[in-house]
């Protein structure tokens, strides 16, 4: 759920940032993109976060001992 809300975050507002007229793949953007590409970058954070906490809840699942009932 949390990756799927960062990956959506990560790229709509880029919809934005496209209609306003920001071209892509430039290092540096006016200050006019600011705003857009702070809610972009808080969506990929978000989407790095859950990708590493799936990872380790994969990890303790397939490490951890199996005890029987």
């Amino acid at each position: 759920m949390h990756f799927f809300l960062g990956v959506n975050i990560t790229f709509f507002p880029m919809h934005f940032l496209g209609l306003a007229g920001m071209p892509r793949r430039i290092p540096d953007y006016p200050d006019a993109f600011a705003y857009w590409n702070g809610i972009a970058s808080f969506g990929s954070y978000l989407s790095a976060i859950s990708a590493c906490l799936f990872f380790f809840i994969v990890y303790i699942t397939f490490t951890a001992k199996k005890t029987e009932a």
